[in-house]
């Protein structure tokens, strides 16, 4: 079987989460020469990250909290396969890159929803209900604004774009020349790109707008790679593991997973806002967007 390098599988360093650096992407590139070999490509195993978060919400859901845990396990890790084999195999696009997070936000509100229902705390006599939404509502908040935040890194700090986004305009654009085409999904989801990045990225600049020449990258880079680093706590990876630890604990305790969600509502915010204020020091005077 041919040798696939986990460096080129892998983005820049200083845009990962630690955990997914140096866990959840290194058992996923075991699976990744198999999922090559087999021609699955990066959209297919996209699905199958969706299947497993799907039944791990089923399992959940009748209280196979254990099983659930595993399960969900996987579609993280399915989650990582995709780009690592679409970055392996030249097949990264913008629309793959958004299916990926719809599907995401898809399997993991099935996943929270299956917790609740599954009357777990309702058992233990615990109202969880407003914990929960608030806690489900920053995680979203704390991955798209973290994903927009690496956007703007990378197109300042790259003399050639790496991630390959689109602006508001370029967005829109898209959306109609794809519902022109009868192509209602792929419409929907250049809709879905255009308002993550209005809000959550570069706002209404285009792209590439400030383009910093040589010298003033390097200094944006020395400012704003610290920061990158400490955005990086509020990923996807690091939300999921929380909840991950504390259903694997919830057979013996419900507190240990209530404690995941109040960390998410609590700590996690607070160290957005301390992440917001040093960006915005990072980048003052870089013509760089907030």
């Amino acid at each position: 079987m041919a040798s696939y390098d986990l460096a080129k599988s892998m983005k820049p360093m200083a845009i990962e989460e630690l955990l997914d650096y140096y866990f959840y992407r290194r058992v996923a590139h075991l699976m990744v020469p198999y999922l090559i070999r087999l021609k699955i490509t990066p959209n297919q195993i996209t699905t199958l990250s969706l299947v497993f978060g799907l039944v791990a919400a089923f399992f959940v859901y009748h209280s196979y909290f254990i099983y659930g845990a595993f399960l969900f396990l996987a579609a993280v890790f399915f989650d990582c396969c995709d780009g690592q084999v679409a970055r392996l195999t030249h097949t990264s696009s913008v629309f793959g890159r958004t299916l990926d997070g719809f599907f995401d936000f898809i399997w993991i509100t099935a996943f929270w929803i299956a917790i609740y229902f599954s009357g777990y705390f309702q058992s233990h006599d615990i109202n969880i209900l407003a914990l929960m939404i608030t806690s489900a509502v920053s995680m979203i908040l704390h991955c798209w604004r973290f994903d927009g935040v690496k956007v703007l890194y990378l197109e300042h700090s790259s003399a050639v774009y790496g991630e390959g986004d689109l602006d508001c305009a370029e967005a829109w654009g898209l959306c109609k020349q794809e519902a022109r085409r009868f192509n209602f999904f792929t419409a929907f989801l250049a809709i879905l790109l255009a308002f993550q990045m209005y809000f959550f990225g570069r706002g209404k600049e285009k792209k590439g707008s400030k383009t910093l020449p040589a010298e003033a990258r390097q200094a944006f880079i020395k400012k704003a790679e610290p920061v990158i680093n400490l955005y990086s706590y509020l990923g996807e990876g690091h939300h999921n593991t929380l909840v991950i630890m504390g259903l694997f604990l919830a057979p013996f305790t419900p507190y240990l997973l209530i404690a995941a969600f109040w960390i998410i509502l609590i700590p996690m915010n607070l160290w957005w806002f301390y992440c917001e204020w040093r960006w915005r020091r990072a980048v003052k005077g870089c013509r760089v967007s907030l």
